[in-house]
């Protein structure tokens, strides 16, 4: 889902962002910007968890979130990076147990378009031991 929630929509949110199928006519594009420094992982990595939606409420950001938000904007400069939110507000969200980050780009600049399309070719590139994105990270730009 992350091409899905990075994409911003013109009067709101694509519905393909809610749905959970691939949006067909969204293409991740090359990027001029250079994508963050990678950290160094060793060769043996987790598998892929499976979704955990949120069961629990306590919006305090955790720490492997806060530390994509300082990678992300050290790469790219500051922008604002929401993690936390109310218990109360609006559905479940994995936002209400602090392991969420939205990161604000606007479509509308092309600057900011760039920046999504350099986090986007750099979470789902091959990394230097060879693992591979998850086979259905590469389905949601296609």
């Amino acid at each position: 889902m992350i091409a899905h929630e990075i994409r911003a929509v013109e009067g709101g949110e694509s519905r393909y962002a809610t749905s959970g199928d691939p949006d067909p006519h969204f293409k991740i594009q090359s990027s001029a910007i250079d994508p963050p420094e990678t950290p160094n992982f060793g060769a043996n990595i987790d598998g892929y968890a499976a979704h955990d939606p949120q069961n629990t409420c306590d919006p305090s950001s955790k720490p492997g979130t806060v530390a994509l938000r300082a990678i992300f904007n050290e790469a790219y400069g500051n922008h604002t990076g929401y993690i936390g939110r109310e218990c109360s507000v609006g559905d479940t969200s994995e936002h209400k147990e602090g392991r969420a980050l939205d990161y604000m780009l606007d479509s509308n600049n092309s600057n900011d378009r760039a920046i999504a399309d350099s986090i986007l070719n750099w979470m789902l590139a091959t990394d230097r031991h060879g693992n591979t994105p998850s086979p259905g990270a590469s389905e949601l730009c296609t």
